[in-house]
């Protein structure tokens, strides 16, 4: 049987505020900024590639072509701008012309 009793006796709880660390707060901010970046890529293609659609821009044969070529550059050019943000700037854009 252990004896749980000295131990918990010389560290009583006591309540603290809880500040994160510094690091944290950067962290943060580099999900904010990557966050933002993802939504204004994908919600500008978004928009340009749902009125050029409604408008008939593309012939229907390469409508669907067209759309995933943007799509992959879409993701290509939030990835390369922040690491880890194509797969939301994709969403936003799917989200957006509906």
């Amino acid at each position: 049987m252990i004896q749980w009793g000295p131990y918990w006796q010389s560290y009583p709880l006591r309540q603290q505020r809880y500040l994160p660390p510094q690091w944290f707060s950067g962290i943060l901010v580099k999900f904010g900024i990557g966050v933002l970046i993802a939504v204004a890529i994908g919600g500008l293609v978004g928009i340009g590639t749902g009125r050029a659609l409604q408008k008939n821009y593309f012939p229907e044969y390469l409508k669907s072509a067209i759309v995933l070529c943007l799509v992959l550059g879409t993701f290509s050019l939030s990835e390369s701008i922040t690491h880890e943000t194509g797969l939301l700037a994709v969403t936003v854009m799917g989200v957006i012309p509906c």
